[in-house]
């Protein structure tokens, strides 16, 4: 079976930005570069959403998004995880944007200590599989921007 992965990407986009709209906030689409991020503003708040769609198997990240130490961003940054394993009930995890950068950092370096420094297939790759056992905590958190 073939996935679509655009259309995935895309389908959990329009799942965020419905369910962003039902809580009330205005939502829209902006482009940087290959990266597509949902704008989302509520009163004066504005926040970028950074949207990782699954279903099966883990989110696709990049090790080039961990650090040990990032920066906050404005405006703020945050992470919504789209779980469509069912996909009549969505599962949505929202993670701010530096905890995100932080975990990446720390599961790619114990992923090198595992593989004696080196990547196990491909030294080149940046592919970062994130698990959704490392999401967990951040389930339905819509309340971390004031939704």
């Amino acid at each position: 079976m073939t996935t679509d992965t655009h259309g995935t990407a895309e389908r959990g986009r329009q799942l965020v930005a419905d369910a962003i709209r039902s809580r009330g906030a205005q939502v829209s689409e902006i482009r940087r570069g290959n990266l597509v991020l949902l704008e989302c503003r509520t009163g004066a708040q504005r926040i970028h959403l950074r949207v990782k769609t699954r279903t099966s198997g883990t989110w696709q990240g990049s090790t080039q998004d961990g650090h040990p130490d990032p920066v906050p961003s404005r405006p703020e940054v945050f992470w919504v995880f789209v779980d469509l394993e069912r996909p009549s009930s969505p599962k949505y995890f929202i993670a701010p944007d530096e905890w995100m950068r932080r975990d990446i950092h720390r599961a790619h370096q114990s992923y090198l200590a595992r593989h004696g420094g080196e990547r196990a297939i491909s030294k080149d790759s940046t592919h970062h599989a994130i698990e959704p056992r490392r999401v967990l905590q951040w389930k339905d958190r819509w309340d971390l921007f004031g939704l």
